[in-house]
């Protein structure tokens, strides 16, 4: 998996285990215990990597935390 699939990765998490709300999917990464160092090699990247990504995704509004742990993936238009 590629960069891409990172986003695909939490976006499957959302869909699949997260509560859904009319403007995305909201889900935990610490309830099923998801380290960036997890979520790396899930998806062949280095943590360092996912962590730049999961900033980049949070400042181009692709993620928006919803509370400490939770995080928010909105629903494309």
């Amino acid at each position: 998996m590629v960069s891409g699939g990172l986003l695909a990765l939490l976006t499957w998490i959302g869909e699949s285990f997260g509560q859904v709300y009319s403007h995305g999917w909201r889900f935990s990464l610490a309830e099923p215990y998801l380290t960036h160092k997890a979520l790396a090699e899930l998806c062949g990247l280095t943590r360092l990597t996912v962590t730049k990504l999961l900033s980049r995704y949070r400042l181009e509004g692709q993620l928006v935390p919803f509370s400490i742990n939770d995080l928010l993936i909105p629903r494309l238009p």
